[in-house]
Order: structure tokens, then sequence, then C-alpha cells
């Protein structure tokens, strides 16, 4: 992604922040409960006590989701409105402003990556 589309696409995503957090709300839409949601957990199996990324992680709704399970998450995202927001709701998860097309590495290495929905 080249600085024009990073850009881009912040700003989107700082606009629709709040109307976001609204629509998926803690407890996800009808398709994270219905369609995302069981694959996403068939898929990644138990994740208590690993460390996981959550890539493009929005408002937090999955950063909770994986904070809930046991995991010790990791989350970023390239807006700055959607960190604000995750780290209101969620406190406790460690959010950063950074983008998905350059991941640094983690020491100790990560046990899972989750990106979700990333277009």
């Amino acid at each position: 992604m080249d600085q024009l589309d990073a850009d881009e696409v912040r700003d989107f995503w700082n606009r629709v922040a709040d109307e976001w957090r609204i629509q998926v709300g803690a407890s996800g839409d009808s398709n994270r409960m219905l369609n995302s949601d069981p694959v996403l957990w068939a898929f990644a199996g138990s994740v208590h006590g690993l460390r996981v990324l959550d890539a493009g992680c929005g408002a937090g709704y999955l950063s909770k989701q994986l904070s809930d399970r046991g995991a010790i998450v990791t989350d970023i995202d390239i807006s700055t409105r959607m960190i604000e927001v995750a780290r209101g709701d969620y406190p406790h998860i460690d959010f950063r402003i950074d983008s998905c097309s350059e991941l640094p590495a983690e020491e100790p290495p990560l046990g899972r990556s989750v990106p979700r929905m990333l277009g």
C-alpha cells in the first residue's frame, strides 16, 4: 500500500469510527454472531495464554473476544480514531496505531495472528 492509499484508508476509518462502534457493539453484529465468529473460533482454536496480534483491530470487538478467551493481545490499526474508541472501551488491552502493511517483529514470537476482514 502506498502512502496515498494509507492516508485514504486512515481518513475513511477516522470518519466512520464512532458509527462502526455503534454498529458492531460489544457483542457483535448479526453477521459476526451468526457467520464469521463461529468460523473464526473453529479455525483459531484455543488462544488461552497465547500472544495474539489483531491486525486491523478497529474499535476492538475481536480484541475483547480474544482477551476474554485468555489471549495476551496486541492490537494495531491505522485509524487513530478507531484506536481512541478501542482504548476507551477496553483500557486493559494493548492498542497501537500502526499499519498492517509492515508489521514489526515481535519478541517473543506471536502464537497467532488474526487479520479479520482486511480489504
